[in-house]
């Protein structure tokens, strides 16, 4: 699912989870990808992000970097959301590496 992805579509208002202070709290029950998978994420990769109400998976079609060299993915919703009033199935969302939860690898999208 591709889409315009011009900086004015872009939802920068829903803000998602920090995944790894989670996974710091809770590093026996709550499992993430490393830094390194996590940093490596490819435009057309599936990732896997946290709302304060649901879990869903995007599709990552840009990739952005800031003036400090830190990454923005910018992602596609790839799900229809039930529990979520703000976005839903191809809203387009910033996310950033602290914010992914899980990575469909290339091979498993295809």
């Amino acid at each position: 699912m591709k889409t315009n992805k011009d900086e004015d579509s872009i939802n920068y208002d829903i803000k998602f989870e920090d995944v790894v202070e989670i996974h710091t709290q809770h590093p026996n029950t709550f499992y993430i990808p490393s830094d390194e998978e996590r940093e490596k994420v490819k435009v057309g990769q599936h990732i896997k992000v946290m709302s304060k109400v649901e879990r869903f998976w995007t599709e990552v079609i840009d990739i952005i970097k800031d003036d400090q060299g830190i990454k923005q993915y910018v992602c596609i919703v790839d799900n229809i959301l039930v529990l979520n009033d703000e976005i839903n199935v191809g809203s387009i969302v910033p996310v950033m590496p602290w914010n992914i939860m899980d990575i469909r690898t290339i091979e498993n999208n295809e």
